[in-house]
């Protein structure tokens, strides 16, 4: 087996669990659903971010091996795995917010009295604003990563 296997497969195997993540991932829940339903729903929101959450570090591991055969000598290419490496950190945080705490706190709305709803509603809006932030903070570096990759080729 070459060196770069293991991380040629790491990229392979990551990118599929992120493409799986995001063909299973809820676009919206009913606010008038069941109890039923609404663990259904949060049993399939919090396996496909488990998922996504399982894909990051090796994609990571897998860009540890494209840097390495860039060369950690050359600055553009050390720079753009930093810039990788600390998005792959933000979106690991939108994962466990859209994943993992939105899961423990949807279901609280069910039969929650209006005072409780109003601090669930806003916690949600928190959190998908903290969400959205850790997603745009991750597309940009991503881009910035790969526009240095492309115009500084290995």
């Amino acid at each position: 087996m070459k060196i770069s296997t293991p991380y040629g497969l790491a990229l392979i195997v990551g990118t599929v669990a992120a493409i799986v993540t995001m063909a299973f991932h809820p676009t919206g829940f009913d606010p008038h659903a069941s109890v039923e339903a609404v663990a259904h729903d949060m049993s399939i929101l919090v396996g496909v971010h488990t998922l996504a959450l399982l894909s990051v570090p090796l994609l990571v591991f897998g860009f540890v091996g494209v840097t390495m055969r860039a060369g950690w000598h050359r600055p553009e290419a050390l720079l753009a795995f930093i810039i990788y490496a600390l998005s792959a950190v933000a979106i690991m945080f939108a994962g466990i917010a859209d994943g993992l705490i939105n899961a423990a706190l949807i279901p609280e709305m069910t039969g929650a009295s209006d005072l409780k709803l109003q601090a669930l509603k806003a916690a949600l809006s928190y959190n998908f604003q903290f969400n959205q932030a850790c997603a745009k903070v991750f597309c940009r570096w991503h881009l910035t990563c790969h526009y240095s990759l492309v115009n500084h080729p290995l």
